[in-house]
């Protein structure tokens, strides 16, 4: 899909310029590159994923009454995805995928199914492509005025909607009712704001942070007892 965007005129834009961290330039797009590398893999704590070479043969999978995966609802799913998103790292946008229709259906639904068996997901579904967005202040030149955003392949969001159903209900079954995040109409932007509001109240009254949280946990056991 690359080449066949490069054949119908598309030119990736260069890299922007960047300096390492001791504030000296990145002279080529290698070294700009690396010095992407350097700066997340430590931002996020993590490391770049290598594809590990086989270790096992394949295994049957066990039999599941709840797992039941057809043609049919592999092109349903892909139909599902969003229009217009970057794609992953495969290259692969879902305009293609929908494009496939139910000849493409059938071969990712053999991939699901290999996937299943090994018990092992591909290596390439277990990160996705990192970019970064400049915050809009600063030097461009310095990766700290950047967050990452990190762009998973289209196939693993088809892979996530198939066990979705399965891996939900249990997870849903055993939360806890102060979750916040992860659940519908129960985001973390009232905790933001929440813990913020106690902050400033904090702030002002000269208080330590626990002793706010000490009264908050002595009024919820007053309430419940």
């Amino acid at each position: 899909f690359k080449q066949a965007k490069r054949l119908g005129g598309y030119t990736p834009p260069p890299l922007p310029g960047v300096n390492w961290e001791d504030g000296s330039p990145c002279l080529s797009a290698a070294d700009q590159q690396r010095r992407w590398r350097e700066h997340f893999a430590a931002l996020l704590i993590a490391e770049e994923l290598h594809a590990p070479p086989p270790t096992r043969p394949a295994r049957d999978a066990p039999p599941s009454t709840e797992l039941t995966i057809t043609p049919e609802l592999v092109e349903q799913l892909i139909q599902k995805l969003p229009a217009n998103k970057s794609s992953g790292p495969d290259g692969l946008p879902a305009e293609v995928l929908k494009a496939g229709g139910p000849q493409l259906a059938r071969c990712v639904l053999a991939l699901l199914q290999q996937v299943l068996r090994d018990g092992t997901l591909p290596t390439a579904w277990k990160g996705g492509r990192l970019c970064r967005l400049f915050k809009g202040k600063g030097s461009p030149a310095d990766t700290n005025n950047y967050r990452g955003l990190t762009v998973n392949d289209h196939l693993t969001k088809v892979f996530t909607m198939v066990l979705a159903p399965i891996v939900d209900r249990p997870t849903l079954l055993t939360m806890a009712d102060s979750q916040c995040g992860c659940m519908k109409g129960k985001g973390t932007a009232r905790v933001a704001l929440t813990s913020r509001a106690l902050l400033e109240h904090s702030r002002l009254h000269q208080h330590h942070n626990s002793i706010n949280l000490l009264h908050i946990v002595v009024q919820y056991h007053h309430k419940n007892h």
